[in-house]
């Protein structure tokens, strides 16, 4: 009933995916339906509604797939059931290109009230450590919280005012141009 009332209606999902089971569902008599029942019968008993949708209204397949972390690993699929059309998003872990994100664990960090203040003297020292091994990079820091957000801003302010070379290197890298060099 909703579709029905809607202006516009958007059906995303895959069919090529793996669809709903009827594993639960218990088993019912197969029981003769007459010719003129049948349809009615097939749309009340569809396996989806993706699946009821994609005969009764235009359809635009998949074109990118971003989860694999290793693209050899959808090529089969992309040929075999998407002719090809997938882009892949390049895998970013290899030899060549390390992974961009990594745990590190902070020993001795307590979270009190919004704020982990070994933890922000952490991630300062990453930034240090960051931008004299690559100096060219920029550097982006996100946090979960505001109050997280300026511990480590006054973590920065005090290493600035103890640290000259920090100083340099984080003004440097400050007046770049470009925001996104920053």
């Amino acid at each position: 009933p909703v579709l029905l009332r809607g202006h516009r209606v958007v059906i995303a999902g895959d069919e090529h995916q793996m669809p709903p089971t009827s594993f639960f569902q218990g088993a019912e008599d197969a029981e003769e339906v007459p010719d003129e029942d049948r349809e009615t019968r097939e749309l009340l008993e569809g396996e989806s509604l993706l699946v009821l949708a994609r005969s009764r209204v235009p359809h635009i397949g998949l074109r990118w797939h971003y989860r694999c972390l290793f693209e050899e690993l959808i090529a089969f699929s992309n040929h075999a059931m998407y002719q090809g059309n997938l882009s892949t998003i390049p895998a970013t872990r290899s030899a060549a290109a390390p992974a961009q994100i990594n745990w590190v664990q902070v020993e001795g960090a307590t979270y009190l009230e919004g704020v982990n203040k070994v933890e922000a003297e952490r991630v300062v020292n990453l930034i240090a450590s960051l931008m004299t091994d690559r100096p060219t990079e920029s550097i982006g820091v996100v946090t979960f919280n505001i109050q997280q957000r300026q511990a480590i801003l006054d973590a920065i302010d005090h290493r600035c005012e103890t640290d000259p070379a920090f100083d340099a290197n984080y003004r440097s890298a400050l007046a770049r141009e470009r925001m996104d060099e920053r």
